[in-house]
Protein backbone atom coordinates (compact mmCIF):
# COMPACT_ATOMS: atom_id res chain seq x y z
CA UNK A 1 0.00 0.00 0.00
CA UNK A 2 2.51 2.23 0.95
CA UNK A 3 4.69 1.62 -2.54
CA UNK A 4 1.22 2.52 -4.43
CA UNK A 5 1.23 5.68 -2.74
CA UNK A 6 4.62 6.85 -3.11
CA UNK A 7 4.49 5.50 -6.80
CA UNK A 8 1.21 8.03 -7.40
CA UNK A 9 2.67 10.77 -5.88
CA UNK A 10 5.66 10.65 -8.05
CA UNK A 11 3.84 9.92 -11.30
CA UNK A 12 1.26 12.95 -10.15
CA UNK A 13 4.11 15.88 -11.53
CA UNK A 14 5.62 13.43 -14.44
CA UNK A 15 2.34 13.33 -15.32
CA UNK A 16 1.80 17.23 -15.40
CA UNK A 17 4.94 17.77 -17.39
CA UNK A 18 3.93 14.98 -20.16
CA UNK A 19 0.68 16.95 -20.17
CA UNK A 20 1.92 20.73 -20.53
CA UNK A 21 4.78 19.28 -23.42
CA UNK A 22 1.84 17.40 -25.54
CA UNK A 23 -0.34 20.70 -25.77
CA UNK A 24 3.22 22.71 -26.73
CA UNK A 25 3.47 19.82 -29.28
CA UNK A 26 0.33 19.90 -30.92
CA UNK A 27 0.36 23.70 -31.19
CA UNK A 28 2.97 23.39 -33.01
CA UNK A 29 1.15 20.81 -35.60
CA UNK A 30 -1.68 22.77 -35.41
CA UNK A 31 -3.61 19.70 -33.45
CA UNK A 32 -5.57 20.88 -31.19
CA UNK A 33 -4.88 18.90 -27.78
CA UNK A 34 -7.38 16.89 -26.04
CA UNK A 35 -8.66 18.73 -23.13
CA UNK A 36 -9.28 17.08 -19.82
CA UNK A 37 -12.92 15.45 -19.71
CA UNK A 38 -13.09 14.71 -23.00
CA UNK A 39 -13.11 18.70 -24.10
CA UNK A 40 -11.17 19.22 -27.74
CA UNK A 41 -9.11 22.67 -27.87
CA UNK A 42 -9.61 24.93 -30.66
CA UNK A 43 -7.04 27.55 -30.24
CA UNK A 44 -4.24 28.19 -32.35
CA UNK A 45 -0.74 29.17 -30.74
CA UNK A 46 1.13 31.34 -32.47
CA UNK A 47 4.94 30.35 -33.09
CA UNK A 48 6.35 33.37 -31.69
CA UNK A 49 4.93 32.50 -28.15
CA UNK A 50 6.73 29.11 -28.75
CA UNK A 51 10.11 28.75 -26.97
CA UNK A 52 11.25 25.30 -26.93
CA UNK A 53 14.94 24.95 -26.00
CA UNK A 54 15.27 28.47 -27.27
CA UNK A 55 17.69 29.16 -24.48
CA UNK A 56 19.78 26.42 -24.83
CA UNK A 57 20.30 26.64 -28.44
CA UNK A 58 19.57 29.91 -29.57
CA UNK A 59 17.63 29.25 -32.33
CA UNK A 60 14.41 31.62 -32.82
CA UNK A 61 11.12 29.70 -32.30
CA UNK A 62 9.89 30.17 -35.65
CA UNK A 63 13.13 27.98 -37.38
CA UNK A 64 12.03 25.32 -34.84
CA UNK A 65 8.38 25.77 -36.06
CA UNK A 66 9.03 25.56 -39.22
CA UNK A 67 11.44 22.61 -38.57
CA UNK A 68 8.26 20.89 -37.55
CA UNK A 69 6.00 21.64 -40.14
CA UNK A 70 8.36 20.55 -43.22
CA UNK A 71 9.45 17.54 -41.15
CA UNK A 72 8.22 14.14 -43.01
CA UNK A 73 7.21 12.05 -39.98
CA UNK A 74 5.98 14.09 -37.30
CA UNK A 75 7.16 12.75 -33.84
CA UNK A 76 4.42 11.04 -32.18
CA UNK A 77 5.55 11.49 -28.77
CA UNK A 78 6.38 14.79 -28.41
CA UNK A 79 8.76 13.93 -25.06
CA UNK A 80 10.58 11.46 -26.99
CA UNK A 81 12.17 11.44 -30.57
CA UNK A 82 10.61 15.05 -31.40
CA UNK A 83 12.88 16.40 -28.73
CA UNK A 84 16.16 14.57 -29.59
CA UNK A 85 15.47 15.32 -32.88
CA UNK A 86 15.30 19.18 -32.13
CA UNK A 87 18.80 18.48 -30.02
CA UNK A 88 20.27 17.09 -33.10
CA UNK A 89 19.06 19.62 -35.34
CA UNK A 90 19.81 22.70 -33.62
CA UNK A 91 23.38 21.28 -32.62
CA UNK A 92 23.94 20.66 -35.98
CA UNK A 93 22.72 24.12 -37.22
CA UNK A 94 24.60 26.09 -34.95
CA UNK A 95 28.10 23.90 -35.94
CA UNK A 96 27.71 24.77 -39.56
CA UNK A 97 26.64 28.59 -38.64
CA UNK A 98 29.89 28.91 -36.37
CA UNK A 99 31.91 27.26 -39.09
CA UNK A 100 30.78 29.68 -41.64
CA UNK A 101 31.11 32.54 -39.33
CA UNK A 102 34.58 31.24 -38.60
CA UNK A 103 35.74 31.03 -42.08
CA UNK A 104 34.54 34.74 -42.96
CA UNK A 105 36.19 35.88 -39.77
CA UNK A 106 39.53 34.10 -41.16
CA UNK A 107 38.99 35.59 -44.76
CA UNK A 108 38.12 38.72 -43.73
CA UNK A 109 41.46 38.76 -40.90
CA UNK A 110 43.94 37.44 -44.15
CA UNK A 111 42.53 40.29 -46.11
CA UNK A 112 43.26 43.02 -43.58
CA UNK A 113 47.02 41.63 -42.33
CA UNK A 114 48.07 41.23 -46.61
CA UNK A 115 46.51 45.16 -46.17
CA UNK A 116 49.08 45.49 -43.44
CA UNK A 117 51.61 43.84 -44.76
CA UNK A 118 51.68 45.66 -48.10
CA UNK A 119 51.63 49.15 -46.83
CA UNK A 120 53.97 48.41 -44.29
CA UNK A 121 56.61 47.08 -46.87
CA UNK A 122 55.48 49.73 -49.30
CA UNK A 123 56.28 52.25 -46.42
CA UNK A 124 59.80 50.84 -44.91
CA UNK A 125 62.58 48.57 -46.46
CA UNK A 126 65.66 47.23 -44.74
CA UNK A 127 64.47 48.49 -41.36
CA UNK A 128 64.27 52.26 -42.42
CA UNK A 129 61.42 54.13 -43.43
CA UNK A 130 61.71 55.12 -47.56
CA UNK A 131 60.43 58.91 -47.29
CA UNK A 132 62.37 60.69 -44.67
CA UNK A 133 60.71 63.61 -45.24
CA UNK A 134 56.79 62.67 -44.52
CA UNK A 135 57.62 59.70 -43.23
CA UNK A 136 56.69 60.36 -39.63
CA UNK A 137 52.97 60.93 -40.22
CA UNK A 138 53.02 57.60 -42.69
CA UNK A 139 54.22 55.58 -39.86
CA UNK A 140 51.51 56.94 -37.36
CA UNK A 141 48.78 55.81 -40.01
CA UNK A 142 50.27 52.22 -39.79
CA UNK A 143 50.31 52.48 -36.17
CA UNK A 144 46.51 53.79 -35.82
CA UNK A 145 45.86 50.75 -38.44
CA UNK A 146 47.63 48.30 -36.17
CA UNK A 147 45.77 49.75 -33.25
CA UNK A 148 42.30 48.95 -34.86
CA UNK A 149 43.40 45.60 -36.05
CA UNK A 150 43.52 44.47 -33.02
CA UNK A 151 40.76 45.69 -31.66
CA UNK A 152 38.94 43.22 -34.35
CA UNK A 153 37.11 40.47 -33.22
CA UNK A 154 39.11 38.11 -34.76
CA UNK A 155 42.92 38.94 -34.98
CA UNK A 156 46.32 37.08 -35.54
CA UNK A 157 47.74 38.02 -31.88
CA UNK A 158 51.50 36.72 -33.68
CA UNK A 159 50.93 38.52 -36.34
CA UNK A 160 50.35 42.66 -34.68
CA UNK A 161 53.12 41.83 -32.13
CA UNK A 162 55.45 41.31 -35.64
CA UNK A 163 53.99 44.65 -37.34
CA UNK A 164 54.01 46.58 -34.46
CA UNK A 165 57.40 45.47 -33.25
CA UNK A 166 59.21 45.94 -37.07
CA UNK A 167 57.01 49.31 -37.17
CA UNK A 168 58.30 50.44 -33.90
CA UNK A 169 61.69 50.19 -35.13
CA UNK A 170 61.67 51.71 -37.90
CA UNK A 171 60.14 54.61 -36.27
CA UNK A 172 63.03 54.96 -33.77
CA UNK A 173 65.26 54.72 -36.44
CA UNK A 174 63.76 57.35 -38.10
CA UNK A 175 62.88 59.86 -35.42
CA UNK A 176 65.28 58.75 -32.48
CA UNK A 177 68.36 56.76 -34.44
CA UNK A 178 71.94 57.50 -34.24
CA UNK A 179 71.50 60.65 -37.52
CA UNK A 180 69.35 62.23 -34.79
CA UNK A 181 71.70 61.74 -31.72
CA UNK A 182 74.40 62.81 -33.14
CA UNK A 183 72.12 65.93 -34.18
CA UNK A 184 71.09 66.55 -31.17
CA UNK A 185 74.99 66.34 -29.70
CA UNK A 186 76.38 68.49 -32.05
CA UNK A 187 73.78 71.20 -31.27
CA UNK A 188 74.76 71.14 -27.99
CA UNK A 189 77.76 70.89 -27.66
CA UNK A 190 79.02 73.35 -30.57
CA UNK A 191 76.63 76.12 -29.89
CA UNK A 192 76.06 77.00 -33.53
CA UNK A 193 72.10 76.16 -33.24
CA UNK A 194 69.63 79.08 -32.26
CA UNK A 195 67.58 76.53 -30.07
CA UNK A 196 69.63 73.83 -29.22
CA UNK A 197 67.98 70.82 -27.74
CA UNK A 198 66.99 71.03 -24.15
CA UNK A 199 66.64 68.20 -21.30
CA UNK A 200 62.65 68.22 -22.29
CA UNK A 201 63.14 67.74 -25.53
CA UNK A 202 65.72 64.50 -25.21
CA UNK A 203 63.60 63.29 -22.75
CA UNK A 204 60.61 63.04 -25.46
CA UNK A 205 62.73 60.66 -27.48
CA UNK A 206 63.83 58.85 -24.16
CA UNK A 207 59.81 58.12 -23.79
CA UNK A 208 59.71 56.88 -27.13
CA UNK A 209 62.38 54.18 -26.85
CA UNK A 210 61.58 53.19 -23.30
CA UNK A 211 57.43 52.49 -24.94
CA UNK A 212 58.93 50.52 -27.31
CA UNK A 213 60.96 48.36 -25.29
CA UNK A 214 58.05 48.20 -22.60
CA UNK A 215 56.23 46.25 -25.36
CA UNK A 216 58.99 44.45 -27.51
CA UNK A 217 61.88 44.65 -25.83
CA UNK A 218 60.95 41.17 -22.81
CA UNK A 219 62.39 39.10 -25.65
CA UNK A 220 63.47 38.63 -29.04
CA UNK A 221 60.79 37.85 -31.78
CA UNK A 222 60.44 38.08 -35.66
CA UNK A 223 59.92 41.70 -35.67
CA UNK A 224 62.88 42.78 -33.27
CA UNK A 225 65.43 40.32 -33.55
CA UNK A 226 68.11 40.17 -30.38
CA UNK A 227 70.21 42.24 -32.33
CA UNK A 228 67.79 44.93 -33.27
CA UNK A 229 66.84 45.22 -29.74
CA UNK A 230 70.27 45.02 -28.37
CA UNK A 231 70.76 48.25 -31.09
CA UNK A 232 67.73 50.53 -29.45
CA UNK A 233 69.08 49.64 -26.07
CA UNK A 234 72.56 50.95 -26.72
CA UNK A 235 70.78 54.17 -28.65
CA UNK A 236 69.33 54.48 -25.21
CA UNK A 237 72.36 54.47 -23.42
CA UNK A 238 72.81 57.55 -26.10
CA UNK A 239 70.54 59.84 -25.23
CA UNK A 240 70.42 59.04 -21.82
CA UNK A 241 74.27 60.22 -21.94
CA UNK A 242 73.12 63.50 -23.79
CA UNK A 243 69.98 64.09 -21.31
CA UNK A 244 72.57 64.54 -18.49
CA UNK A 245 74.80 67.06 -20.36
CA UNK A 246 71.74 68.99 -21.31
CA UNK A 247 70.64 68.83 -17.40
CA UNK A 248 74.08 69.97 -16.91
CA UNK A 249 73.72 72.77 -19.33
CA UNK A 250 70.85 74.17 -17.49
CA UNK A 251 72.12 74.36 -14.02
CA UNK A 252 72.02 77.76 -12.71
CA UNK A 253 75.18 76.99 -10.52
CA UNK A 254 78.23 78.01 -13.41
CA UNK A 255 80.85 76.45 -11.27
CA UNK A 256 78.44 73.35 -10.36
CA UNK A 257 78.05 73.27 -14.19
CA UNK A 258 81.44 73.53 -15.02
CA UNK A 259 82.43 70.66 -12.61
CA UNK A 260 79.20 68.66 -13.68
CA UNK A 261 80.36 68.84 -17.50
CA UNK A 262 84.35 67.98 -16.88
CA UNK A 263 83.46 65.23 -14.76
CA UNK A 264 81.26 63.99 -17.40
CA UNK A 265 83.84 64.14 -19.84
CA UNK A 266 86.62 62.05 -18.41
CA UNK A 267 83.95 58.86 -17.52
CA UNK A 268 84.69 55.28 -18.62
CA UNK A 269 82.54 54.25 -21.34
CA UNK A 270 82.09 56.70 -22.85
CA UNK A 271 81.63 55.99 -26.91
CA UNK A 272 80.37 58.53 -29.89
CA UNK A 273 81.79 61.38 -28.88
CA UNK A 274 79.93 62.01 -25.79
CA UNK A 275 83.41 62.80 -23.99
CA UNK A 276 84.63 65.43 -26.43
CA UNK A 277 81.24 66.89 -26.29
CA UNK A 278 81.27 67.12 -22.61
CA UNK A 279 84.17 68.54 -22.76
CA UNK A 280 83.53 71.42 -25.65
CA UNK A 281 80.88 72.19 -23.14
CA UNK A 282 83.00 72.86 -20.52
CA UNK A 283 85.48 74.53 -21.78
CA UNK A 284 82.76 77.08 -23.44
CA UNK A 285 80.92 77.93 -20.09
CA UNK A 286 84.56 78.06 -18.49
CA UNK A 287 85.69 80.52 -20.66
CA UNK A 288 82.18 82.16 -20.37
CA UNK A 289 82.37 82.41 -16.17
CA UNK A 290 85.77 83.52 -16.71
CA UNK A 291 85.51 85.62 -19.85
CA UNK A 292 86.21 89.18 -20.85
CA UNK A 293 85.30 91.76 -18.82
CA UNK A 294 83.52 95.00 -20.03
CA UNK A 295 85.37 98.66 -19.40
CA UNK A 296 83.77 101.05 -17.46
CA UNK A 297 80.59 102.52 -17.90
CA UNK A 298 81.71 106.45 -17.57
CA UNK A 299 84.76 107.51 -19.32
CA UNK A 300 87.12 111.05 -18.98
CA UNK A 301 86.46 113.46 -22.14
CA UNK A 302 89.31 116.12 -22.28
CA UNK A 303 87.35 119.19 -24.31
CA UNK A 304 89.41 122.26 -22.67
CA UNK A 305 92.86 122.28 -21.01
CA UNK A 306 91.97 124.45 -18.45
CA UNK A 307 89.07 122.23 -16.68
CA UNK A 308 90.68 118.84 -17.41
CA UNK A 309 89.17 115.47 -18.09
CA UNK A 310 85.22 115.61 -17.30
CA UNK A 311 83.84 112.40 -16.36
CA UNK A 312 80.50 111.04 -18.21
CA UNK A 313 78.31 107.90 -19.06
CA UNK A 314 79.84 106.47 -22.24
CA UNK A 315 76.59 106.05 -23.78
CA UNK A 316 76.20 109.73 -23.72
CA UNK A 317 79.09 110.68 -25.51
CA UNK A 318 78.38 110.92 -29.27
CA UNK A 319 81.83 110.79 -31.49
CA UNK A 320 82.11 112.68 -34.81
CA UNK A 321 84.78 111.69 -37.03
CA UNK A 322 87.28 113.56 -39.19
CA UNK A 323 86.77 110.75 -42.00
CA UNK A 324 83.55 108.86 -41.33
CA UNK A 325 83.33 105.30 -42.96
CA UNK A 326 80.99 102.52 -42.67
CA UNK A 327 83.00 102.00 -39.73
CA UNK A 328 83.47 104.97 -38.14
CA UNK A 329 80.20 106.52 -38.40
CA UNK A 330 79.06 109.63 -36.95
CA UNK A 331 76.33 110.27 -34.05
CA UNK A 332 76.97 106.67 -32.80
CA UNK A 333 77.44 106.85 -29.08
CA UNK A 334 81.00 105.53 -27.70
CA UNK A 335 79.28 102.39 -25.84
CA UNK A 336 77.76 101.50 -28.91
CA UNK A 337 80.94 101.81 -30.90
CA UNK A 338 83.44 99.18 -32.00
CA UNK A 339 86.47 101.67 -30.48
CA UNK A 340 87.08 102.88 -26.99
CA UNK A 341 89.13 105.39 -25.35
CA UNK A 342 92.44 102.99 -25.83
CA UNK A 343 92.23 102.55 -29.74
CA UNK A 344 90.70 106.65 -31.00
CA UNK A 345 93.46 109.07 -31.24
CA UNK A 346 93.16 112.61 -31.37
CA UNK A 347 93.22 113.31 -35.13
CA UNK A 348 90.57 111.13 -35.95
CA UNK A 349 87.82 112.93 -33.94
CA UNK A 350 86.68 116.16 -35.03
CA UNK A 351 84.68 116.80 -32.19
CA UNK A 352 82.02 115.37 -29.25
CA UNK A 353 78.32 116.15 -28.38
CA UNK A 354 77.27 115.39 -25.25
CA UNK A 355 73.74 116.28 -23.78
CA UNK A 356 74.65 119.72 -22.79
CA UNK A 357 76.13 120.65 -26.09
CA UNK A 358 79.20 120.30 -28.24
CA UNK A 359 82.61 119.45 -27.18
CA UNK A 360 85.43 120.07 -29.41
CA UNK A 361 89.33 118.43 -29.21
CA UNK A 362 92.16 119.63 -27.52
CA UNK A 363 94.96 120.07 -29.64
CA UNK A 364 98.66 118.93 -28.45
CA UNK A 365 101.08 115.92 -29.35
CA UNK A 366 100.11 114.42 -26.22
CA UNK A 367 96.98 115.12 -26.09
CA UNK A 368 94.35 111.98 -25.69
CA UNK A 369 90.66 112.62 -26.57
CA UNK A 370 89.28 110.18 -24.20
CA UNK A 371 90.85 108.90 -20.90
CA UNK A 372 89.74 105.66 -19.45
CA UNK A 373 88.97 105.43 -15.23
CA UNK A 374 91.19 103.43 -13.34
CA UNK A 375 88.77 100.15 -13.74
CA UNK A 376 88.89 100.36 -17.27
CA UNK A 377 92.88 100.62 -16.88
CA UNK A 378 92.95 97.31 -14.47
CA UNK A 379 90.34 95.14 -16.59
CA UNK A 380 91.82 95.92 -19.88
CA UNK A 381 95.41 94.78 -18.71
CA UNK A 382 92.83 91.61 -17.20
CA UNK A 383 92.12 91.06 -20.47
CA UNK A 384 94.89 91.05 -22.32
CA UNK A 385 96.64 88.86 -19.75
CA UNK A 386 93.09 86.21 -20.28
CA UNK A 387 93.39 86.00 -23.98
CA UNK A 388 96.94 85.35 -24.10
CA UNK A 389 95.62 81.39 -22.82
CA UNK A 390 92.39 80.19 -24.72
CA UNK A 391 90.83 78.20 -22.08
CA UNK A 392 91.66 74.57 -23.56
CA UNK A 393 94.66 75.83 -22.10
CA UNK A 394 94.23 76.57 -19.06
CA UNK A 395 96.85 75.78 -15.78
CA UNK A 396 96.89 76.52 -12.43
CA UNK A 397 100.00 78.71 -12.68
CA UNK A 398 98.46 80.66 -15.74
CA UNK A 399 95.32 81.06 -13.70
CA UNK A 400 97.50 82.16 -10.65
CA UNK A 401 99.14 84.92 -12.39
CA UNK A 402 95.65 86.24 -13.64
CA UNK A 403 94.93 86.26 -9.89
CA UNK A 404 97.81 87.81 -8.42
CA UNK A 405 97.22 91.02 -11.07
CA UNK A 406 93.32 91.51 -9.97
CA UNK A 407 94.64 90.92 -6.58
CA UNK A 408 97.19 94.13 -6.53
CA UNK A 409 94.12 96.14 -7.75
CA UNK A 410 91.04 94.46 -5.71
CA UNK A 411 89.88 97.43 -4.60
CA UNK A 412 89.72 99.60 -7.83
CA UNK A 413 87.41 96.14 -8.45
CA UNK A 414 85.59 96.02 -5.70
CA UNK A 415 84.22 99.76 -6.76
CA UNK A 416 82.88 98.24 -9.89
CA UNK A 417 82.86 99.80 -13.39
CA UNK A 418 78.71 100.46 -13.34
CA UNK A 419 75.90 98.44 -12.89
CA UNK A 420 76.07 94.74 -13.38
CA UNK A 421 80.39 94.75 -13.73
CA UNK A 422 81.71 91.99 -12.99
CA UNK A 423 85.04 93.39 -11.28
CA UNK A 424 83.26 93.04 -7.93
CA UNK A 425 83.58 89.32 -8.31
CA UNK A 426 86.39 88.71 -10.65
CA UNK A 427 89.17 87.58 -7.82
CA UNK A 428 86.31 84.91 -6.15
CA UNK A 429 85.53 83.32 -10.21
CA UNK A 430 89.58 83.08 -10.59
CA UNK A 431 89.99 81.46 -7.44
CA UNK A 432 87.00 79.03 -8.39
CA UNK A 433 88.44 78.56 -11.45
CA UNK A 434 91.78 77.06 -9.90
CA UNK A 435 90.06 75.04 -8.37
CA UNK A 436 88.10 73.42 -11.39
CA UNK A 437 91.04 73.29 -13.11
CA UNK A 438 93.52 71.65 -10.77
CA UNK A 439 90.21 68.77 -10.30
CA UNK A 440 90.26 68.41 -13.88
CA UNK A 441 93.57 68.85 -15.09
CA UNK A 442 93.26 66.27 -17.86
CA UNK A 443 90.62 68.75 -19.53
CA UNK A 444 92.36 71.94 -18.80
CA UNK A 445 95.76 70.64 -21.17
CA UNK A 446 98.32 73.39 -20.12
CA UNK A 447 100.56 75.18 -22.38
Amino acid sequence: MLKTILLLVLCIPMGRFAWNEAVRVSALWGVPPVLPDGESGSASVDPSSVDPLSDQTRVPPEVLAAFLSLSESPPRNPAGRLTQELLTFTRNRDLVARNDAVELARDNDNREKGKIEAERRRLIEGGKVRDRTNGADKIQELEKRLESYVKRPVFDAAFADEQLAATGLAKLELLDGPAELADAMNGLSEGGTENPPGSKDIQVHLDRIDGFLGNHGREPGPGASAEALDGVRKLRDGWVRLFRLAESVESDDPPGRIDALARQATEGGSTDGFQEAARRLALRYAGEYLGREPLDRDVFVVTDAAKGPERFDRAEVLIYWTEPSDVRVNKVPLGASPFNEFEISRDEVAYFAFPRGVGGVVKGQDARPLKPTPYSEVVTEYNRLRAEVPPEKWSEPFLRELLRHCEEHKDVLAAGGGKGSGGPTLIQRIQTMIDVVSDHSTIFRGP
